[in-house]
Order: C-alpha cells, then sequence, then structure tokens
C-alpha cells in the first residue's frame, strides 16, 4: 500500500503549547492507495497521538506529519491480525536527512495491549 496523502484532523487546535507542539491527544488520518497505483481503491485510517503517553516520540512524529515527508511513503511491514510499519520517506535523500535525527528516549507510561 502507498500513502497518499494525509489530513491532520485536531493538530492546529491542539498545537497552541510551548515551541507549538500538541499537549493533548490529537489524530492524523492518512490515505492510501491500496494497490499502489494512482486512481486504485483508496482507504483510511486514523492515528490517535497520546502526546502525555509519549512527549519526545508524539514531537517526532507531529514534525514528520508537519514536514509532509510521509506522502508517497510504503508500508514496510505488515504483520497481519498484529501491526503495519510506515514512517519510512518515499524520497531516499528525505529519508537520509531524518536518519541522523535521534530523540531521547520516552519513559514508558502505557502498554501496547487493546
Amino acid at each position: 500500500a502507498l500513502l497518499k496523502g494525509f489530513l491532520v484532523t485536531s493538530l492546529l487546535a491542539a498545537a497552541a503549547a510551548e515551541e507549538g507542539y500538541a499537549t493533548s491527544p490529537w489524530d492524523a488520518t492518512f490515505t492510501m492507495d491500496l494497490d499502489g497505483k494512482p486512481g486504485g481503491t483508496q482507504e483510511n485510517f486514523t492515528v490517535r497521538i497520546h502526546p502525555e503517553w509519549a512527549p519526545e516520540g508524539a514531537k517526532r512524529f507531529q514534525d514528520i506529519v508537519s514536514s509532509g515527508i510521509l506522502n508517497d511513503a510504503r508500508f514496510f511491514r505488515v504483520v497481519p491480525g498484529f501491526m503495519a510499519q510506515f514512517g519510512i520517506p518515499g524520497k531516499p535523500e528525505v529519508a537520509a536527512s531524518w536518519q541522523s535525527k535521534n530523540i531521547p528516549d520516552d519513559p514508558v507510561k502505557q502498554s501496547n495491549t487493546r
């Protein structure tokens, strides 16, 4: 599947905090081409970000979403019934520019259980 675009549905309202980062939960809705071809079947999925659970990770995700680097990104690992991973930019030169932008680990505050 190919990510074709995204809509940040509540980020602007939530980002009134210091440094422009959201401090309350916000949603990012992504549109993807299921067959990876222009004009093919498209579906949406929404990611809810909880900055209070992982502040550094949430800031980085906000930076990534706001920059638009996920346009034309692909899912690179899918485990049916468990997870799908995405986040590597579709353009290699953009991916290379983000590779060294490390962030500190957030303390564990929540689990990944449903």
